[in-house]
């Protein structure tokens, strides 16, 4: 079940010791005094009825449910203190990568549709993927297969096509308005043109177009266009297509919006219009395809229609033509494209900057692929740095950095093509309130590569705005300009500061997970940038390299979980297996026999990665189901000898098993390294993906989904601060996490018994949820974007959260991953440090379990419990006497760890009383040396947003409480109330030396998935 043997239980910080009476005066008193701010009863969730008030007994057994339950896992989007928001001090050529299937046959030519394929629904132009590498996946009598390697030719990529606007027009509408995007590439033309569509979604041939130019529309002018509801089959009946629509006139307005009319197509069935615009001459159209340079080899290295197609193109230099008319205007989009740091002012002229490759003998550290170099003449000023992201802002904010009181470090490597070129200063643009305590600074440049640093004190700021740090650069010179880096004094460069390795070694967490360095999208990034110095990666957040973020890993004491895009060629996958595992000793290995691991030598880590970790996660790309991702999705493909359509679960299997195959090939990939490794397949909660993951892979090891507690994720809105919610939150267990755990658990049952391979269970994520607008329709205002994170950052969320994932573990899960190790608003486990700093409840009862409670988690039945009847609540199922406490219990040797947890909020529902919950255990001892109670202070809904409210404190009982027949009871003498124990609480009871019998038997899953997931049940 556990991938390991038992991992080393973390030293607990400081316990902070009270007396019993006092402690439980200071919970008792908080607990009762809930102090609730009602929000608006719209969207509550429904009331509970059907409660039963019955005592919580429960029978802990020394049966195992699941052996060896390791610490819990973290998530963390980004890391390292700087200064400068984006991270990135050094000037990389983006990388783009796409993904395609091929639409139809062709030798030499990849047709990709319209829309989504290769214009992206006009965002891009001719010649943006010319010279790209190009690789060719097909699916084989069930095997992805890469069955060709090319490249685009020079001028090669072509995107001449129409485009829709908007949606279907009724068919009695002969008339439209079409309003230009506020960011159209000035001075720009377009032709305009109608088709009909009939019932079969068949298009007419286009109207004879009109062409106009670019007027920008008026704020108060809108298309308001009648629509019709049309949505074309996906099998076509064979009608032929209709006839053309006559008679098209366009003109502009005085409201600067298009107006169009035209006749009646005079086919029989037309349900509607479709108005169409290009960029191009329509006369001239080529359509929509990527010219590869070569033939096919042999008959099989032909295009076939439902090829996968990736593709891969370094950037540099990316100029704006690139990008439709459509967003060719926007100085944001073209921003994307770019290096961080670039000035504003240059973004629309590419050819007054360049990015230039560095030497092999640079002397500038860390130097990267490339360097940024700018002419300007005499006169001119140009700031680097000031990117369009602010780099300062205030406390106002959760987004951008805020700057502590303490010593910061400015470095850039610099030179001139002249001597006595002007000073460039180091300095800030914007608003003095975030940025005046940054004072100019000159450094005067030479010809010479020069390092130049600077150290100033920050400030944090409560008003105003933002401020960019900048170099000002002043002509005549042509400056070069590489590795413009600020960040605290006391911290590496992209790194932890202490504060933040000291909680995540006291958290216990035994792996990090590495969310920075996926969802891409095209703006992505290869190997050799992810294997290259920190900061120096375009794509990824920050620029955190591989090598930085394991250094950060291995310092914190931490397992990796490397998330890595699964776009990579062959060859990349191939340095990947180099980088991470090949020894390299300089008297023997050189730069050109060992490149990969050269990199790595450069870095200062002779040794191989592999060397320094006992296990490594390794996980392609994130949520590959999910759309919100693309292109790092995966689409289902038909098998070209078969003729069997493969669902997008099975091409995601197929994919893992191509790209573990290509690792084991590598010569470093021993035996020893394969043993290291645990390939986690990222699933679906819902669905069938789970099960055509497991049919289709080989070589997955895992299989995990997301497991949050309420949020966009589960279709729940934002949550209002009130009784109802409160205990709805703390039910998520009762009605989502257990019938869902026990579903998967049926789903792992069956794939062993077709596929003959053990699925380990886990989650990629998990933890409170939370809505945002758009996301399934959610519509979050700014004051219930508060609530909620009152709601979820509450006491009661936190015992919801320990409740699922210690669910979830007597469900066989051998793996759970909190989202995330961060700080700041919505999923995160600390507050901004201008706010505390204080650790969420949710991360602060985790962390408890992997302090105190690894270990073989224990079979435990239920005698008695208080119970309630659940409603149906947006995705969640009514439940009939659900119970209202739970208990869980894990062993390590003689050391028996047991929880206790209420589901149960004082008054809620009415007539339930108070909460308390009379409370028994029948313990498999009956003496122990000592025994602790950790809990958490605070009431229920306590948060620690705005100061520490909820803390861990620890209660030492006397051993002389546990009875002689093994019965325990919560009570005034072991740390409870004499009324039992209080609602939406969870108690960790710690009971060491006792004299616990021998292990029993080891349940297996079908024993487990027949156990009883609510009270009543039988």
């Amino acid at each position: 079940m556990s991938p390991s043997g038992p991992a080393q239980r973390p030293a607990a910080p400081p316990l902070h010791l009270l007396p019993m009476n006092k402690s439980l005066t200071a919970v008792l008193g908080a607990t009762l005094l809930p102090c609730l701010v009602l929000a608006q009863e719209t969207d509550s969730p429904p009331v509970p009825t059907g409660f039963a008030a019955r005592p919580a007994i429960f029978t802990v057994t020394t049966d195992i449910v699941n052996t060896d339950v390791q610490p819990f896992t973290v998530t963390g989007t980004s890391f390292g203190d700087n200064l400068k928001r984006d991270g990135k001090g050094g000037f990389e050529p983006l990388s783009f990568r796409g993904q395609y299937i091929a639409d139809r046959d062709s030798p030499d030519r990849i047709y990709a549709g319209a829309g989504a394929g290769i214009g992206r629904y006009d965002s891009y132009a001719s010649g943006i993927l010319d010279g790209a590498g190009i690789r060719v996946y097909r699916i084989v009598d069930g095997r992805l297969k890469l069955v060709r390697t090319d490249r685009v030719t020079e001028g090669g990529s072509i995107i001449e096509e129409w485009n829709s606007a908007g949606k279907v027009i009724p068919p009695l509408t002969l008339s439209a308005t079409y309003k230009w995007d506020d960011w159209t590439r000035p001075n720009a033309r377009r032709w305009f043109s109608v088709v009909a569509i009939n019932t079969d979604g068949v298009r007419s041939a286009p109207a004879h177009p009109v062409k106009l130019g670019f007027t920008k529309a008026t704020k108060e002018a809108n298309a308001n266009n009648p629509s019709a509801n049309f949505t074309a089959p996906r099998k076509l009946e064979g009608l032929p297509p209709p006839g053309p629509v006559q008679n098209l006139q366009a003109k502009t307005g005085p409201d600067s919006l298009v107006h169009l009319s035209w006749t009646a197509s005079p086919s029989p069935g037309i349900v509607g219009y479709y108005i169409l615009y290009t960029d191009t001459d329509p006369e001239h159209h080529r359509g929509a395809y990527l010219q590869l340079a070569s033939q096919p080899a042999k008959p099989d290295e032909a295009i076939q229609a439902g090829d996968m197609i990736f593709v891969a193109k370094d950037m540099a230099p990316f100029r704006p033509e690139y990008l439709s008319n459509r967003l060719g205007g926007l100085d944001r989009i073209i921003r994307d494209w770019l290096p961080t740091g670039v000035p504003n002012s240059l973004l629309q002229n590419p050819d007054s900057w360049s990015l230039v490759r560095h030497a092999p003998d640079t002397p500038v550290q860390d130097g990267g692929q490339t360097y940024f170099e700018m002419p300007l003449p005499a006169g001119r000023t140009e700031k680097v740095g000031l990117s369009g992201i602010p780099d300062l802002s205030t406390t106002r904010q959760v987004f951008y950095p805020v700057p502590a009181e303490t010593e910061y470090t400015m470095e850039v490597w610099l030179k001139a093509d002249r001597a006595g070129a002007p000073p460039v200063v180091f300095e800030y643009d914007g608003d003095a309130r975030v940025g005046g305590f940054i004072k100019p600074h000159p450094m005067q440049t030479t010809t010479s590569w020069k390092k130049f640093t600077h150290t100033f004190t920050g400030r944090p700021a409560h008003e105003g705005l933002h401020a960019y740090l900048v170099l000002t650069c002043t002509g005549a010179a042509t400056y070069s300009v590489d590795n413009f880096r600020v960040y605290r004094s006391d911290t590496r460069y992209l790194d932890y500061d202490q504060n933040n390795y000291a909680r995540l070694r006291e958290s216990g967490m035994a792996a990090y997970r590495t969310h920075h360095s996926i969802k891409t999208g095209h703006n992505s990034y290869s190997m050799d940038q992810f294997t290259g110095p920190n900061g120096s990666v375009e794509g990824v957040v920050k620029g955190i390299s591989l090598g930085g973020v394991l250094t950060t890993i291995h310092t914190a004491g931490l397992r990796p979980w490397l998330q890595i895009e699964f776009h990579m060629s062959p060859e990349e996958w191939l340095g990947f297996a180099e980088f991470m595992a090949a020894p390299y000793d300089p008297a023997k290995d050189s730069p050109q026999s060992k490149p990969w691991a050269y990199k790595r030598y450069q870095q200062g880590h002779p040794a191989p990665w592999t060397d320094s970790f006992d296990r490594i996660y390794f996980e392609l790309g994130n949520e590959t189901w999910n759309s919100l991702f693309f292109p790092w999705t995966f689409p289902s493909m038909k098998d070209s000898a078969t003729g069997q359509t493969h669902s997008r679960g099975s091409v995601y299997g197929m994919m893992h098993d191509h790209v573990v195959a290509t690792l084991r090939s590598s010569p470093y990939w021993t035996k020893e390294v394969e043993a290291k490794f645990t390939y986690m397949m990222g699933g679906w909660a819902i669905g069938s993906y789970n099960n055509e993951i497991a049919a289709a892979t080989t070589t997955g090891d895992f299989i995990t989904i997301g497991a949050y507690n309420g949020g966009w994720d589960e279709g729940e809105g934002p949550p209002q601060r009130n009784p109802a919610t409160f205990f709805s939150v703390l039910n998520f267990a009762n009605q989502t996490t257990l019938p869902r755990s026990r579903g998967l658990i049926n789903d792992a049952i069956k794939w062993e018994q077709k596929t003959g391979r053990h699925f380990q269970l886990g989650t990629y994520e998990a933890g409170p949820g939370y809505a945002l607008n758009g996301l399934n329709n959610a519509q979050v205002s700014k004051e219930q974007a508060a609530e909620q994170e009152r709601v979820m950052k509450s006491k009661a969320a936190g015992v919801a959260t320990l409740d699922s994932f210690l669910a979830m573990a007597a469900y066989d899960f051998d793996i759970q991953n909190f989202f995330t190790y961060s700080e700041g608003n919505y999923w995160s486990s600390h507050a901004k440090p201008y706010a505390g700093g204080y650790a969420h409840p949710s991360f602060q009862y985790l962390s408890l379990f992997n302090r105190e409670a690894t270990g073989d988690m224990l079979h435990i039945s239920t005698d008695s419990t208080p119970t309630v009847d659940l409603p149906a609540f947006k995705r969640r199922k009514a439940i009939e006497g659900a119970p209202a406490t739970a208990a869980y219990a894990t062993r390590d040797g003689d050391r028996v760890n047991v929880f206790v947890i209420s589901r149960r909020y004082p008054g809620y529902p009415v007539g339930s009383g108070d909460g308390f919950t009379p409370f028994g255990l029948q313990l498999p001892f009956t003496k122990a040396a000592a025994i602790t109670l950790h809990r958490l202070t605070g009431a229920p809904d306590d948060s620690n947003l705005d100061d520490e409210r909820v803390k861990v404190e620890s209660v030492r009982i006397s051993a002389n409480v546990l009875r002689t027949d093994g019965k325990f009871v919560i009570n005034a003498d072991t740390g409870g109330d004499p009324r039992g124990l209080p609602p939406a609480e969870a108690y960790l009871y710690v009971f060491e030396g006792t004299n616990i019998a021998k292990t029993g038997k080891e349940l297996t899953r079908e024993e487990i998935a027949a156990q009883p997931i609510t009270f009543g049940q039988k």
